[in-house]
């Protein structure tokens, strides 16, 4: 059977799973279409592709009814917006730590002194207990030497402009599908050879940068939006 025959076969079938809900073994259900595991897979990735479904390393393919609609114009936390579309965000907060200055960090914040220090945050976003997002957060030390001392699983924007009374005025972006390293993979449950939306933001008050992200996701489970006024 031919591996389109097999995706429409297991389109139609999807209709009868919740999301999130784990589907058959790839071994039961080549058997169900009487096809070979190759075939299956081939038909199991466009839907992946797709967004109708999406797999978790060493657990199997689940139903990916909902994607993440990610306004990137917007500075809500994470928690916020995915609360707002009707997921159950949890953070867990891998490492909050202070680290020597970079190369990099020293020409992203444009700065030229090699002793100064960075406050490095990296955490790892869920969804009704699936990782979807891992985030690494930069920040001057001798300017927020204090973040490390506030509950982060919460929005750092949050907390720089409300308890460091900075503000956030404009950002730039870089979006890129991009394959990451296999620690990184295993945080997000996701096949090694699936790539990632990479996206890395610059947040400045006035003309001086105060953060560098860098977001990695699923990238079947988010959906970038941008509008744009003319």
């Amino acid at each position: 059977m031919r591996y389109l025959d097999v995706q429409k076969q297991l389109e139609n079938d999807l209709q009868h799973y919740s999301d999130h809900q784990l589907l058959p073994s790839e071994r039961n259900l080549s058997e169900k279409y009487q096809c070979s595991r190759e075939t299956l897979r081939k038909a199991l990735e466009n839907l992946r592709t797709e967004g109708k479904i999406f797999k978790n390393k060493n657990i199997g393919w689940l139903i990916n009814r909902h994607k993440i609609k990610y306004d990137l114009k917007s500075t809500l936390g994470f928690s916020d917006y995915t609360t707002q579309q009707g997921f159950a965000p949890t953070t867990q907060i891998l490492s909050s730590t202070i680290i020597p200055a970079t190369t990099q960090l020293l020409d992203i914040f444009g700065l030229d002194q090699e002793n100064l220090q960075f406050i490095e945050i990296v955490r790892l976003r869920f969804i009704h207990d699936i990782p979807v997002l891992l985030e690494y957060n930069y920040l001057p030390y001798q300017q927020f030497a204090n973040l490390l001392q506030y509950d982060l699983s919460q929005s750092i924007v949050h907390i720089v402009e409300n308890d460091f009374a900075i503000h956030y005025s404009s950002s730039q972006i870089s979006i890129k599908y991009s394959h990451i390293a296999n620690e990184e993979k295993n945080h997000l449950l996701i096949p090694a050879h699936q790539s990632a939306v990479k996206i890395e933001r610059i947040s400045k008050s006035q003309d001086q940068v105060i953060e560098f992200d860098i977001e990695i996701w699923r990238d079947d489970k988010v959906e970038l939006l941008l509008e744009i006024q003319n």
